[in-house]
């Protein structure tokens, strides 16, 4: 990831957490934490635990997230030195925020445990009052993981879409989305057409064209995938049969023999091939009816 593309995955996460945004600046952003991002990114378990109980008015943390400290548009008295430093003019953390960097991966985290579902809507073209109303449509987006598994591995990201009202499934569906604005409220003279699929159907209709997609796979590499699976276990049992017609003590014999069988098991685990796919992430996406790619 480079700079631009981290400052905007996590711009969307201050926005999906209705986190305040003080100041924008030329790769940094200066922002009042939500309650919900500054129990995910300060560790103040003990204080929230303390507001809880006591029903206290919370104080979130202000944080300042560097982008490119090289080319971030503060001014030199305003750099902080050390990562997390506090700004005794502002009483703001500020954190580089780079590819590798720790504050980077705990909101990667965050975003992976929380994230898991979204609802978002596209910001319609005009929201000015007295506009007539324009309908939303509404998708399925899942994002699939798949791995082809021997004693090699491929992965692949497949991200589908699927209408609710038609049935429709378009490929590519999370990349779509990078070229529109989205926001997790629902915006002004914006109606939800209606849905004539549930959930659990659109979810069955995306493994059904998940598997048709797997079908036409060249599958060559599980028949060689085998084929050094029979070349390792003739290898093995070459050897064990050998060393258990060479034992003469049975309790010998016997840990040899759980032996093989345990090689055998990892021999089998390692070679054999498999595909495995996991939905990493999924959620509802509320798009304008003409616009769907």
């Amino acid at each position: 990831m480079n700079a631009a593309q981290i400052e905007s995955f996590v711009m969307q996460y201050i926005q999906s957490t209705n986190s305040q945004i003080i100041e924008k600046g030329l790769a940094y952003a200066t922002v009042k934490l939500s309650p919900q991002a500054d129990k995910d990114l300060t560790q103040r378990s003990y204080y929230w635990g303390f507001v809880e109980r006591t029903g206290a008015e919370p104080e979130t943390l202000t944080y300042c997230f560097v982008f490119d400290p090289l080319s971030n548009g503060l001014k030199p008295q305003e750099i902080v030195q050390g990562r997390g430093a506090w700004s005794a003019a502002t009483r703001t953390q500020q954190h580089d925020v780079t590819f590798g960097s720790r504050r980077l991966e705990q909101i990667f985290q965050t975003v992976r445990s929380r994230g898991r579902w979204i609802n978002l809507f596209e910001e319609p073209l005009s929201q000015k009052k007295g506009m007539p109303s324009t309908g939303y449509s509404t998708w399925l987006g899942i994002n699939y993981k798949l791995e082809l598994v021997c004693d090699m591995k491929r992965s692949e990201i497949h991200s589908f879409g699927i209408s609710l009202g038609t049935g429709e499934i378009i490929e590519n569906f999370q990349q779509s989305l990078l070229s529109k604005k989205l926001t997790p409220r629902l915006p002004l003279n914006v109606h939800l057409l209606s849905k004539r699929m549930t959930l659990e159907r659109a979810a069955t209709l995306a493994e059904h064209h998940l598997e048709s997609k797997i079908k036409r796979y060249d599958h060559s590499w599980a028949v060689e995938a085998r084929e050094r699976l029979q070349v390792e276990q003739t290898r093995m049992d070459d050897y064990y049969v050998e060393l258990l017609k060479s034992i003469v003590e049975e309790e010998h014999k016997a840990e040899v023999e759980e032996q093989y069988r345990n090689r055998q098991a990892e021999i089998n685990w390692q070679y054999q091939p498999r595909i495995d796919a996991l939905a990493m992430n999924c959620g509802l996406f509320h798009l304008r009816a003409e616009d769907k790619s």
